[in-house]
């Protein structure tokens, strides 16, 4: 009897740092250990049993083995090879790959460059990106200023290349190097850049304080940077059309004020916040867009001299009794946006002149945790259009309080809508004057409305009725159209007659149905142009009874009119010779 032993040997390659990876040479990988072994011909070599990973780390993948190892390029192997002779099985692994986040702040560029990629990539100011690097890779971040002057390099952060080193600053370039990575990784470069930049003057500041003092009239500040203020900001009064454009930013006011006694609007999409009374208006404040929040009193304090435009962004007092907008005499326009709050807005009356708040437009939003909108005594509250909700009531007035627009024609049932999550959707102590909209209860509790209503459309019922257990009150059109009527008006001596078909509804017209047979609910009705008094002149070409009945738009019908008419032979004779 007899065996056959063949000896084996198991080279471990691995792929170097600048190495192609998908190619399999000795040009792209380098054997780093060996071991031979031996075993019965015809052993099925488990591989996993048997290679052992370079460096004797986990962060190595394995990708097969092949029998050669040269210039020539091979494809790996995976499968457990069966001993038939002496061989070398070379033993082939990828370094794992890992992603290095490369972030620069506002004021300079970063660049990265890899020991496995000496292109890198060059994130520009303000930006973001990846590479790919490889087990055991070096990177070398690199930073520079995209302007000569008024940035400060303040060092990269992000748990690699940690630390602060000399500015680069008026052109300069300040470069360093890490360790060896074996992990995924973020380079972040830091500059100093608490400026905001007169866009018109093209002069940057440091403090809101200084950009609003130095601004004149019709000028635009910008932020380019997000920035935390110790200190309050003020735009004088005489300086009109000034525009802070948060660009995407974020002032943080801590307790500081932002004053406005000029003309300012703020847009940009960025964030004002803080943590006590925000903005302070005393002349026009406009905001078109942006986010308004504070933890403290009032997001926005308007005064009697103060006029607030909101037609976009969110204006949002977070605190347990903040508000939104404060107005004490002054005047607020809404035409869209968020306001939210303890209370979404609260118009106080003084002595001095009407608080007066108006809203116009259906994205418009208001929301209090408490109460929607507050009205005291002697303020005057319009909601055309848009949405109110309160967490007790929808709206508490005290004041003169009108929904809607009383125009004639069809109210709205659904715009505006006041609502309530717990109590009242209304709950009125003054003067209601209810033109359009729907307002509604809590679900499953509370009412719709508390107290009188003083006016409403003309023509229409205030209609209370419950939707998905809300009680709603809503407006319908509950009058049916009335003294139909139909008036012959031709002659007796005529094959046919003309006759006048009329009638009258409060709200109007919009088709009618004439025939010889008393209507059903499927008759079909003639269309007209919607009117309050309708007056049709119909040709009748034959004896019988007709009918007519009149509907609104509601679908309301009058009650039927009728008219006989009968045919009638006149046969002329003569007396015979």
């Amino acid at each position: 009897a007899s065996i056959t032993y063949y000896s084996y040997t198991v080279n471990n390659v691995l792929e170097n740092i600048t190495g192609a990876s998908t190619t399999y040479t000795s040009a792209n990988y380098t054997s780093v250990n060996n071991s031979t072994y031996f075993a019965p011909s015809g052993t099925t070599i488990t591989l996993a049993s048997v290679y052992d990973i370079p460096t004797g780390s986990s962060l190595i993948n394995f990708k097969g083995y092949s029998t050669t190892f040269n210039t020539t390029a091979v494809t790996p192997s995976t499968e457990d090879p069966i001993l038939s002779s002496d061989l070398t099985y070379y033993m082939w692994f990828w370094r794992n790959r890992y992603t290095v986040n490369v972030i620069s702040d506002v004021g300079g560029t970063n660049k990265v460059t890899l020991t496995s990629n000496t292109t890198g990539v060059t994130v520009p100011s303000g930006g973001s990106t990846t590479i790919v690097a490889k087990y055991g890779d070096i990177a070398t971040a690199s930073a520079s200023p995209i302007t000569t002057s008024g940035y400060t390099f303040n060092g990269w952060s992000g748990g690699y290349l940690s630390g602060s080193s000399s500015d680069a600053k008026n052109g300069a370039v300040v470069t360093k190097s890490g360790d060896k990575i074996t992990e995924d990784k973020t380079i972040t470069t830091s500059w100093l850049l608490n400026y905001y930049l007169n866009t018109t003057t093209n002069t940057y500041y440091v403090t809101l304080e200084d950009a609003l003092a130095e601004v004149t009239p019709g000028e635009t500040i910008k932020v380019i940077n997000d920035s935390t203020e110790t200190s309050s900001a003020t735009l004088l009064s005489g300086k009109t059309g000034v525009i802070l454009d948060l660009n995407g930013k974020t002032i943080d006011l801590g307790d500081e004020t932002l004053t406005n006694n000029g003309s300012m609007t703020i847009t940009g999409n960025g964030t004002i916040t803080g943590t006590g009374d925000l903005i302070s208006n005393n002349g026009t404040l406009t905001v078109s867009s942006g986010t308004l929040t504070t933890s403290g009193d009032s997001v926005i304090s308007n005064s009697s001299t103060g006029t607030v435009n909101v037609s976009d962004g969110t204006v949002e007092a977070t605190g347990s009794s903040g508000i939104g907008i404060l107005n004490s005499s002054g005047e607020v326009n809404i035409s869209g946006g968020t306001i939210s709050g303890y209370y979404g807005i609260k118009n106080s009356d003084s002595s001095e002149s009407a608080s007066t708040v108006t809203i116009t437009d259906s994205s418009a939003t208001v929301i209090g945790s408490y109460i929607g909108i507050y009205n005291d005594e002697g303020g005057i509250v319009t909601v055309e259009a848009g949405t109110v909700t309160g967490g007790t009531n929808g709206i508490y007035n005290e004041g003169t309080l009108t929904l809607g627009i009383d125009e004639g024609g069809t109210p709205s049932s659904t715009n505006p809508t006041i609502s309530a999550d717990e109590s009242y959707g209304i709950y009125n102590d003054g003067t209601l004057n209810y033109y359009d909209g729907a307002v509604k209860s809590g679900a499953g509790s509370g009412y719709s409305i508390y107290g009188d209503i003083s006016g409403s459309p003309d023509g229409y019922d205030i209609y209370k009725t419950v939707i998905d257990g809300v009680e709603t009150i809503i407006f319908t059109d509950q009058t049916d159209p009335y003294d139909a009527a139909i008036v012959s008006t031709s002659t007796l001596k005529s094959e046919s007659q003309i006759a006048i078909l009329s009638c009258v509804d409060q709200i109007g017209v919009t088709g009618y149905y004439f025939g010889v047979t008393a209507p059903t609910s499927s008759s079909s009705y003639t269309s007209i142009a919607i009117t309050k008094s309708m007056s049709v002149t119909q040709s009748i070409e034959a004896a019988g009874t007709y009918y007519l009945v009149c509907k609104d738009a509601a679908g309301n019908t009058s009650t039927a009119a009728s008219i006989t008419y009968y045919s009638y032979t006149v046969n002329n004779v003569l007396e015979n010779i």
